[in-house]
């Protein structure tokens, strides 16, 4: 990855060492409904994949955000299905392909965090949406001022850690875990760039 990625991870690792699991775990899923719509793209496109199965796992993390214990073995058994319809490169090398694959390992990485809160998977999961704002930035051809736009948006996120400093801010319960999920989906430039050729997830 980039420097930009690296220099990232590093402000990350200062707020993520100082959160509870719980506030964690809310950076882990809205980092992975930002991606969700990628694979979506890529299934539509294809008729490839299973988008409904990965919003049925997003939806029983979410339910199950405040049971500590998960079993690990399970969420390595989420892991193996959601390996299994990620697109592989070889066939689905464009950059809907690519998408759905980053899209795909977050949601498994999220899935593994809660089984075992290791930082290790959040940044895995960090690296995905780098990733992709980096795909749609070169692989798609948008409008020059709306792509410097968006790039520069997504840029400024991760310089400020923006999501990162509003869990911080937020003491959270049971009633506004998932108002504050669905309010934090949008910032990065390929949801932006996609918002009239879907439907959002979830």
């Amino acid at each position: 990855m980039t420097s930009c990625y690296n220099k990232h991870l590093e402000k990350c690792k200062g707020f993520l060492e100082h959160f509870t699991i719980l506030q964690k775990r809310i950076f882990a899923l809205v980092s992975c409904k930002r991606l969700l719509p990628n694979y979506l793209r890529f299934q539509q496109k294809y008729n490839w994949g299973d988008y409904d199965f990965l919003c049925k796992y997003f939806n029983y993390l979410l339910h199950n955000i405040a049971l500590l214990e998960l079993d690990y073995s399970e969420m390595v058994a989420y892991y193996n299905k959601i390996d299994a319809i990620c697109p592989d490169t070889e066939d689905f090398g464009d950059a809907d392909g690519l998408l759905a694959l980053n899209a795909g390992i977050a949601t498994a990485n999220t899935g593994l965090f809660f089984g075992n809160n290791d930082d290790n998977n959040l940044f895995l999961i960090i690296e995905q949406g780098l990733e992709s704002a980096e795909i749609c930035a070169m692989f798609y051809d948008v409008d020059d001022d709306l792509r410097l736009a968006n790039i520069f948006r997504t840029e400024r996120e991760m310089e400020d850690c923006e999501l990162l400093k509003k869990i911080s801010d937020t003491n959270f319960n049971e009633s506004n875990i998932l108002s504050f999920i669905n309010a934090n989906v949008n910032p990065f430039d390929y949801q932006y760039i996609f918002e009239r050729k879907y439907a959002h997830p979830l």
